[in-house]
């Protein structure tokens, strides 16, 4: 609370304002991600990033800990054990009703054993656009399974730098199934 007061919190008397950039949702010594994106798809937010195991006192077994805010309902969703450091990818249901509202999202890890808690880090929420594909797109490339990360639509002449490509490798990652979601308000 003592920090959000001092360094997120701008403005004075009725002008008053949360700045969610400098925002924390979790403060701890465990380093965190440096980088990570989150993709809302529907009903859905798929959170990125990149695994820095071994960096500091970072550990493949680290649980992720997801959590979205919505600044016209001003409440949240949240997971505090969503997957391991190491999955580099997770998942959060979000309500129905939250497609159309501004979302802020947040990624932190927490040691396997709880001892330790990772500053947490905002991350810009982008919209999946990928269910209207482009003219130069085959829709048969998405992957369906809801065991997989989606693929997106697999360019049928993929161009990088403005030179073409020929031989590209698009690869599916599978992971389990996330075995418990936690929701809350706040």
């Amino acid at each position: 609370m003592s920090y959000t007061l001092k360094r997120a919190v701008t403005g004075s008397g009725k002008e008053i304002k949360i700045d969610f950039d400098r925002a924390l949702v979790s403060m701890g010594t465990l380093m965190p991600v440096f980088e990570g994106t989150a993709t809302q798809d529907g009903n859905k937010m798929h959170f990125n990033w990149q695994d820095n195991s071994g960096t500091g006192n970072a550990e493949d077994t680290d649980i992720a800990m997801l959590l979205i805010y919505n600044k016209d309902e001003e409440t949240a969703v949240y997971d505090t054990e969503a997957t391991l450091r190491s999955a580099r990818h997770a998942e959060l249901q979000l309500p129905s009703d939250w497609q159309d509202d501004e979302l802020i999202a947040y990624l932190s890890f927490r040691s396997a054993d709880g001892s330790c808690v990772a500053n947490s880090i905002r991350l810009t929420v982008t919209v999946d656009q990928t269910d209207l594909p482009a003219p130069d797109q085959e829709v048969s490339a998405l992957c369906t399974s809801s065991d997989r990360i989606p693929l997106y639509p697999k360019p049928k002449q993929p161009v990088i730098n403005n030179v073409s490509v020929k031989d590209l490798t698009y690869y599916t990652l599978t992971g389990k199934p996330f075995q418990s979601r936690l929701y809350g308000t706040g």
